[in-house]
């Protein structure tokens, strides 16, 4: 390719017996709907879903067993974690695990997800999970119709409202209430002061 310096800028001369690989950047912007809210007010529901027999859903992942631990020194296993039975309530289900040996078994449920640690010697192991889905018929899922608020625009949820609010007030000195004596010009005006303490009048 030979090129040349012209009044506009470069002049290219392609060369006919060479091939030319050329690189075009795409760049891709998205555009944020941002959050749709449902229309429960008026009752109106969505088309009616097909019941859908219940699914095992089941994976890998890292082990979550630290979040059940409790603060406790204690060098029995299982009073060291919350203990549950059920799948509903969290805590290490000290029926179906095993600690005597290694690898140890330790089978424990968070937030309706039953997790399966296999413990090695060394402290390694792996993780599996399982749960029951419920597709269409689980309660997380709303079949209503939803609306698009303008003024929710790039908002991708609800507002989070924290009512439990402290106030930092300012430190005020243990003699403000004197300092406002300075205020008071006359007897009438300390006997009805109610800007402070009450003050015993002594007649001398």
């Amino acid at each position: 390719m030979t090129t040349g310096m012209t009044t506009n800028g470069v002049n290219i001369i392609p060369d006919i017996n060479i091939v030319y690989s050329i690189n075009f950047l795409i760049t891709n912007e998205g555009v944020d709907l941002g959050f749709y809210d449902e229309n429960i007010v008026d009752g109106v529901i969505g088309t009616d879903l097909p019941i859908i027999a219940p699914y095992v859903v089941s994976g890998g992942s890292k082990s979550r067993l630290n979040e059940l631990k409790k603060y406790v020194i204690s060098n029995n296993f299982f009073e060291q974690y919350h203990l549950s039975t059920i799948i509903t309530t969290n805590g290490v289900d000290n029926t179906k695990s095993n600690v005597i040996s290694y690898p140890y078994r330790v089978i424990y449920y968070i937030d309706s997800i039953q997790y399966t640690d296999i413990i090695n010697s060394g402290g390694t192991g792996i993780t599996t999970y399982s749960f029951t889905g419920q597709g269409y018929n689980s309660v997380l899922f709303d079949n209503y119709s939803i609306y698009k608020d303008s003024t929710k625009e790039n908002i991708v949820e609800n507002p989070q409202i924290n009512s439990d609010v402290f106030i930092d007030r300012q430190e005020v000195s243990a003699f403000n209430d004197n300092y406002k004596l300075e205020h008071i010009n006359s007897l009438a005006q300390l006997t009805s002061y109610v800007g402070g303490k009450y003050f015993n009048i002594n007649n001398t």
